[in-house]
């Protein structure tokens, strides 16, 4: 990461290329080893597939907040997460 001055805009960072963590469709989405770029460290990545939930409460769930709805479906594309927290 680079740093900026406040006030001045940041530059755009491309992402890098990661041909294992390309997948047409979800079935075709396999755990793979993301490398470290100037390291020696690898991260165990893992397929999360997508799906569609219902996000916050019901108005008739007791003791609701109101910052707890409107209730709605959100649908999450697919995606890769490392299989172990990093600190």
């Amino acid at each position: 990461m680079g740093s900026f001055a406040v006030g001045e805009t940041p530059q755009k960072v491309e992402p890098l290329p990661v041909p294992d963590a390309t997948a047409a469709t979800q079935a075709e989405m396999k755990p793979y080893a993301e490398k470290i770029e100037h390291t020696d460290l690898t991260i165990e990545m893992v397929p999360i597939p997508g799906g569609e939930f219902m996000m916050g409460s019901p108005d008739t769930e007791a003791d609701r907040s109101d910052d707890e709805g409107p209730q709605r479906s959100v649908k999450v594309a697919p995606f890769w997460m490392g299989k172990f927290e990093v600190t």
